[in-house]
């Protein structure tokens, strides 16, 4: 991954200036103060990335168009950061005080939508019916993905196959998104274009479940993730629902007076970290990604262009943390 950002920083460094251009509204407050914290607050950029890797098997140098489309993806990214932090009412993200703990809850809503509407604009400007219908589903995805996590914070009620749902709309849509733009900016043959959609989604299921794993064990310094903060917030992630299936009667009722109540999230966490390495839940997850890392690595030997190495590697990258055994390296 060290790599794949060193051959790629010039090209992210162009995205941020093409971003940036897009946020200059000195005359209105709020937009530029809160779009530069959190768009320019160390992300990864791993939407854009994607985009730019699909991209690269067409062409060497990315175009002022395929730029532009890393920003919309950015923008889409963003405002939904900003207006999940308000309705979770986070303090931090990505080790930083989040906008709504800083400026308030209505102007990060408000710079949310002002970042939606940039994507929007980004979309007609761009002119292709194509791209416009791929990212405005996207964008309708996520917002029904968190509806579904919504209706679902506190209950012990969550499968699978409904949580594979949730996160396949809150997350996995806009990677789909991003890695389907590559071959759409460069009139890629369809089957190419079906073929870097399904592994942009099975690509952003991985990236969603390591996420929820890193929630229970990441060192904060090192990710910017609060520790336990889903569990404190009530959801049910992967993780989580895999102990409760396999842990013991007096396991599964600490986890659901844990999930239930907010109140025992400071004494009961550590409990709930020794609960997910006894029945040994990284095995569990390791188990039932790996269909999923094949299934990708399948999806992604249908593209035309063999040039195809770095995102393999992003795939691995996703996985990467269940590969070791122990729990303290995370």
């Amino acid at each position: 991954m060290n790599d794949l950002y060193k051959t790629l920083t010039p090209d992210l460094k162009k995205l941020d200036d093409v971003i940036l251009s897009f946020l200059r509204e000195p005359n209105v407050p709020f937009i530029e103060d809160i779009s530069h914290h959190l768009i320019l607050a160390g992300g990864k950029r791993i939407r854009p990335l994607l985009l730019f890797l699909t991209a690269r098997l067409y062409q060497e140098t990315l175009s002022e168009r395929v730029l532009r489309l890393g920003a919309c993806l950015e923008f889409i990214h963003t405002a939904t950061l900003l207006h999940d932090d308000v309705v979770d009412q986070s303090l931090e993200r990505r080790g930083k005080t989040t906008a709504h703990a800083l400026w308030g809850n209505q102007a990060s809503i408000l710079v949310g939508d002002f970042l939606f509407s940039r994507a929007f604009e980004l979309m007609v400007h761009d002119g292709s019916l194509d791209v416009f219908s791929v990212l405005s589903q996207a964008a309708s995805q996520i917002s029904k993905g968190e509806l579904l996590q919504l209706a679902t914070i506190r209950t012990l009620q969550l499968s699978e196959e409904k949580y594979l749902s949730i996160i396949g709309a809150k997350t996995a849509s806009l990677f789909s998104a991003a890695a389907e733009l590559g071959a759409i900016a460069n009139d890629a043959p369809s089957k190419d274009r079906n073929s870097l959609k399904s592994f942009g989604y099975t690509l952003g299921l991985l990236f969603q479940i390591k996420d929820d794993l890193l929630d229970f064990y990441a060192d904060q310094k090192t990710t910017g993730k609060t520790p336990g903060n889903d569990l404190k917030e009530g959801k049910m992630t992967l993780p989580l629902i895999l102990a409760y299936k396999n842990g013991t009667p007096t396991q599964q009722a600490l986890i659901e007076m844990t999930l239930k109540d907010e109140a025992l999230f400071d004494k009961n966490f550590p409990k709930i970290q020794e609960i997910l390495q006894e029945v040994k839940v990284k095995e569990l997850l390791r188990s039932f990604i790996k269909p999923l890392h094949q299934q990708a690595l399948s999806i992604l030997a249908l593209a035309s262009s063999t040039n195809t190495q770095f995102l393999k590697e992003m795939c691995a990258f996703q996985i990467a943390h269940l590969e070791n055994s122990s729990y303290d390296v995370l």
